[in-house]
C-alpha cells in the first residue's frame, strides 16, 4: 500500500491520498486529531508521555496471534505511522452532554473528579481504556487457550475490576489542581459494576470537521471489524513525500532486507523514545521504519532453556505474559525457576506509565542506551542474551553484560536488528533483585537502578551460613553506560554473607563507584549511597529468602534452624507496601424543616445555596465529556501568524551580539521582534519595581530569558527559525545564594523596603527562655511543567486596540502589563 488506512472513532481514515488534509505519516496522532479532525479533547500537556493529558484508546491486532487489543496510549508521541491498521477511539466518542454522558464520564462529574479539567478527557480514556481491554479479554482468552489452561493473574484475564485495578492505571495520568481522591472514588465505584455493560454503553453522537456524525448505539469495542485490522496489518506499507521515506514491513526478511538498503533509516515500535528525541533533541528523522508487524518481533517463546522474548513485545505484553508464568508455576517443585523474570516484573511495576508500557517495545528500550536505564541492570542479572539478525550475516548473539560499549552506544551493527532476548530460566538456590530510587516512585527516571543476582552453594547446614558461588551486580546511573560492578562481584563469590563480608564490599563498592565530583546528573555522594544501599539490600533479602526456601524444600536437617541473617540485617528484609489509597469528604446535612420544605416546593435562599454542599460544578460534565475548551482549542482563522520565543541559552551574561538573518531567511517569516520594536516600555513585572524585561536588551539572567519573537505563518516554522538565531554571550559573575549577595552587597532596589513587625523583638528576645540558633538553606528543585499558556491576539478598531484570550489566573495584572508595552 502507499497509504495509511486507520479508523477513527469508527470513520475510516486516509493519509497519502490527496484529501488526507495535509497529513502525513510522521505527524503526530494528537496533531491530527486536534487540527486536522478537530477532536480537541485530547490535550498536549508536556508532550513527552508524561502527564497522559493526551491520552486515547488504540485498538490493533498482534501480528503474532491475531488477537486485537484495546490499549490506552500517548497521542502525543504517537506518529500516524504507527497507528495504521488500527483503531483510534477519543474521548469524544463516549458521550456528549448534549446526548448523555458515558458512565465513566458521568460518575466523574459527579463525584467532584474534575477542576480546572485540562487533564480529565486523558484520565477519562485512561479508564475507558482498562474497561474495554478487561471486557475484550476473556472471550479472547477463551478462544485462543486450551480449555485446561490456568488463568493468568493478570488484570486482563478476569471479568472484574478491582480497587487495585484502577488505582494503578492511572499511574501514567497527572492532576495538578483536584487531586486523585475524587478521580479513584469515582472509578472506584464502578469496580462491581458489569464490565461487558460498560463496554457495549452506547456512543454519543461525534461532531467534527464537517459534522461527522457516528450513529448512536454502536459499540465502542467493535465499531471496526477485527477482521480490517488483522488484514490491513499483514500488509506492508510505503510512502514517500518531500525526500523522507516511511516503510512498515509485514515480514522479517522484508525489514532485514529495508535495513540492509538503508542503514540510516531509524527502525522503531513505540516512538516513545524517538518522539522524544525529534520533538525536545530536534533531531530530524527523515527514514523511519515501523517493526510493530513482524511476528517474530512480537512472540513470545517458552523453552526448555527459558524465555524467549521478540523484542518488538511490548511491556505491557511481557508483564502479562510474566505474570501467567509465574502463577502457573507458583505450586510447582520448579517455582525458583521464574526468579529472575519475577525481578523483572517487579522492575516494571515502576517503569514510566501504562500508556508508555502500552506501546514502547523491550528492543527500543534496550539499544537506545540509556545510562539511566530501569532494565538493562536487569537484562545483566538475569544473565539474558541478545540475539542480532541482519540480512548479510545472519543472526548473532551477545550478552547482556557485554552489549552496552559506551554513552548510548551498543555492540549492534548499522545493518542489525535486535531480534530476541533470551532469558534463562533461573538455577536452584539463585536469587535476583531489583532495585530504582527515583523523584518519585511511579512514573519516574531512574537517579540510580541496579539488578543484583546471587547464586549460593546448596546448604547441608547453616553453620556457617550462607556462601555465594557467583554475583552479577549491575548498575544503571552510576557511570556513562549501564555498568557491572566487577570488583564486587569478584569479592562477593566464595564468601559467606555476613558482617564481616558486607564491610569488605563496601570498602570495595566505594572504591569501584566513586563518581567524579562534576558527573553529569550531580547528586554523587547520594547516588553512590544507593548503590551500597542497593548492595546491603539484596544480600539481606537473599539470606532470608534462602533460608526460607530451605526450610520449605526441607533442605535442613532442622526445621526449626533460624533463618541466618544477622541481626542488623532485618531492617533490610522488609518491604514497604503501600496500601490502597483511600479518604473522605463529609458535606452540611440538610435540617429536617429544609427537607418538608422541599417535599412542599417550598424553597427559600437559603435552601438552594450550594456552598458546603455535594454540588458538582457546573462546567464538570463537559470537562469530561472533553467539550470544555480551552485557549489551544480554539479555532484560529486562516490568516493567523504564529510565534515562537528566542530564548536564552546562558544563565547569566552580557549580549554581545545577536544575527537574526538565518530567522529571516525560512520561508513563511514574517517578522522578528526584539526590544527595539515595542512602542511603549520594556520593563514589567511587579510595581513598583519593573523588576521584569519583555525583551532582554543587553543582559540576561537565567536560562529561558525571552530575548526576540520569531512570527510566522506557522507554529512549525516559527519553532525551527527561532532555533536558527545566533547570539553571543560574555558570561557574567554569578549570585548563587544569599550569603554571596550579602557578601558582595546585591541588594534588590526599587521599592521600598517591606517589614513584618509585631511588638518590641529586641525586647521579646531579651525575655525569651530559650532561643535556638541557626540556618536552614533550602537548594534549588527540579521541576515539572505541566501548566501550559498560550495567548491569542486579535487586533481590532484598525490596530487600535487589541483583544486578547489568555490563559492567565491574573486578568488585571495582564491587561496593565499589555497597556504598558503597547
Amino acid at each position: 500500500r502507499g497509504e495509511l488506512t486507520f479508523w477513527v472513532n469508527g470513520r475510516r481514515c486516509c493519509v497519502g491520498r490527496a484529501d488526507g488534509g495535509g497529513a502525513e505519516p510522521g505527524m503526530l496522532l494528537l496533531e491530527y486529531l486536534r487540527d486536522v479532525e478537530r477532536l480537541c479533547g485530547a490535550k498536549l500537556g508536556c508532550g513527552e508521555g508524561g502527564c497522559g493529558a493526551c491520552t486515547v484508546t488504540l485498538s490493533r491486532a498482534d501480528p503474532a496471534s491475531g488477537r486485537v487489543s484495546h490499549r490506552a496510549v500517548n497521542a502525543c508521541l504517537t506518529p500516524l505511522l504507527a497507528v495504521d491498521a488500527c483503531a483510534v477511539t477519543t474521548v469524544e466518542a463516549l458521550g456528549s452532554v448534549a446526548t448523555g454522558l458515558h458512565p465513566i464520564q458521568q460518575k466523574l462529574a459527579s463525584m467532584h473528579g474534575s477542576q480546572c479539567g485540562f487533564c480529565t478527557p486523558g484520565i477519562v480514556m485512561s479508564m475507558h481504556s482498562l474497561v474495554v481491554e478487561v471486557a475484550a479479554a476473556p472471550a479472547a482468552a477463551s478462544a485462543a487457550a486450551p480449555a485446561a489452561a490456568p488463568a493468568a493473574t493478570s488484570v486482563c484475564s478476569r471479568a472484574l475490576l478491582s480497587a487495585a485495578d484502577i488505582e494503578h492505571i492511572l499511574d501514567g495520568n497527572l492532576c495538578r489542581c483536584t487531586g486523585y481522591r475524587p478521580i479513584l472514588d469515582a472509578f472506584k465505584s464502578l469496580a462491581l459494576a458489569d464490565i461487558e455493560e460498560l463496554a457495549r454503553h452506547p456512543c454519543a453522537n461525534v461532531t467534527g470537521a464537517g459534522s461527522r456524525t457516528m450513529s448512536a448505539g454502536a459499540n465502542i469495542s467493535t465499531k471496526v471489524d477485527d477482521a480490517d485490522l488483522v488484514r490491513y496489518g499483514r500488509q506492508d506499507v510505503y510512502m514517500c513525500k518531500n525526500s523522507r521515506q516511511w516503510w512498515i514491513p509485514a515480514s522479517l526478511e522484508r525489514l532485514l532486507c529495508i535495513v540492509s538498503d538503508c542503514p540510516s533509516a531509524r527502525v522503531f515500535v513505540g516512538f516513545t523514545e524517538l518522539g522524544i528525541e525529534r520533538r525536545f533533541k530536534h533531531m530530524d528523522v527523515n527514514a523511519m521504519i515501523l517493526a510493530s508487524r513482524i511476528p517474530e518481533l512480537c512472540a513470545i517463546e517458552r523453552t526448555s532453556a527459558g524465555l524467549v522474548i521478540g523484542a518488538g513485545v511490548t511491556w505491557s505484553t511481557l508483564c502479562e505474559t510474566i505474570d501467567t508464568i509465574v502463577a502457573e508455576s507458583s505450586e510447582t517443585a520448579d517455582s525458583y525457576k521464574v526468579k529472575g523474570l519475577s525481578a523483572i516484573r517487579e522492575q516494571l511495576r515502576w517503569f514510566a506509565g501504562r500508556q508508555i508500557r502500552n506501546m514502547a517495545a523491550l528492543g527500543g528500550n534496550i539499544v537506545t542506551a540509556s545510562p539511566i536505564s530501569d532494565l538493562n541492570p536487569m537484562w545483566i542479572a538475569a544473565r539474558a542474551v541478545f540475539i542480532m539478525m541482519s540480512k548479510s550475516r545472519g543472526l548473532r548473539e551477545v550478552a547482556a553484560r557485554n552489549f552496552f560499549t559506551g554513552y548510548r552506544e551498543v555492540d549492534m551493527l548499522a545493518d542489525e536488528i535486535l531480534l530476541q532476548v533470551s532469558v534463562p530460566w533461573s538455577r536452584p538456590w539463585e536469587y535476583v533483585h531489583a532495585f530504582k530510587t527515583a523523584r518519585r516512585k511511579e512514573d519516574d527516571i531512574a537517579i540510580v537502578s541496579a539488578g543484583i543476582s546471587l547464586l549460593l552453594r546448596e546448604p547441608s547446614s547453616l553453620s556457617n551460613g550462607w556462601l555465594v558461588e557467583d554475583a552479577t551486580v549491575a548498575f544503571g546511573g552510576m557511570a556513562a553506560r549501564t555498568i557491572c560492578a566487577a570488583s564486587v562481584e569478584t569479592r562477593l563469590q566464595n564468601s559467606i554473607l555476613s558482617d564481616s563480608t558486607l564491610e569488605q564490599v563496601f570498602d570495595v563498592a566505594q572504591q569501584e563507584l566513586r563518581l567524579d565530583n562534576c558527573a553529569p546528573g550531580g547528586m554523587t555522594e547520594y547516588r553512590l549511597s544507593l548503590a551500597l544501599g542497593f548492595i546491603f539490600k539484596a544480600l539481606a533479602k537473599t539470606a532470608d529468602q534462602a533460608g526460607r526456601d530451605a526450610i520449605s524444600r526441607h533442605t535442613l536437617q532442622s526445621p526449626n534452624t533460624p533463618h541466618v541473617v544477622p541481626d542488623s540485617w532485618h531492617s533490610a528484609v522488609i518491604e514497604l507496601q503501600r496500601p490502597l489509597s483511600h479518604g473522605s469528604q463529609q458535606y452540611m446535612i440538610e435540617s429536617s424543616s429544609q427537607k418538608d420544605s422541599a417535599k412542599l416546593g417550598i424553597h427559600t435562599h437559603a435552601d438552594v445555596q450550594s456552598v458546603g454542599q455535594d454540588a458538582p460544578h457546573s462546567s464538570a460534565q463537559l470537562q469530561c465529556s472533553g467539550e470544555a475548551q480551552y485557549l489551544d482549542d480554539v479555532a484560529l482563522s486562516t490568516d493567523a501568524l504564529h510565534a515562537a520565543f528566542v530564548l536564552s541559552t546562558a544563565p547569566c551574561a552580557k549580549i554581545l551580539a545577536a544575527n537574526y538573518d538565518e530567522c529571516r531567511a525560512f520561508v513563511g517569516v514574517v517578522d522578528v521582534i526584539t526590544a527595539h520594536d515595542v512602542p511603549g516600555c520594556n520593563a514589567i513585572g511587579q510595581p513598583p519595581a519593573f523588576d521584569e524585561l519583555v525583551f532582554a536588551v543587553d543582559r540576561v539572567s537565567c536560562v529561558g530569558q525571552v530575548i526576540a519573537l520569531v512570527v510566522a505563518t506557522s507554529k512549525d516554522i516559527a519553532v525551527r527559525a527561532a532555533r536558527a538565531a545566533k547570539i553571543q554571550y560574555e558570561a557574567l559573575p554569578v549570585v548563587l545564594d544569599i550569603a554571596d549577595a550579602i557578601d558582595v552587597g546585591s541588594v534588590a532596589t526599587g521599592f521600598e523596603e517591606r517589614r513584618i513587625e509585631e511588638g518590641d523583638c529586641d525586647l521579646a528576645m531579651q525575655a525569651a527562655e530559650l532561643i535556638v540558633r541557626g540556618e536552614v538553606r533550602i537548594g534549588g528543585q527540579e521541576h515539572f511543567y505541566l501548566e501550559t499558556h498560550g495567548t491569542i491576539a486579535t487586533p481590532l478598531d484598525g490596530g487600535r486596540e487589541m483583544h486578547l484570550l489568555v490563559s492567565t489566573q491574573a486578568v488585571c495584572k495582564t491587561q496593565a502589563m499589555v497597556a504598558r508595552v503597547l
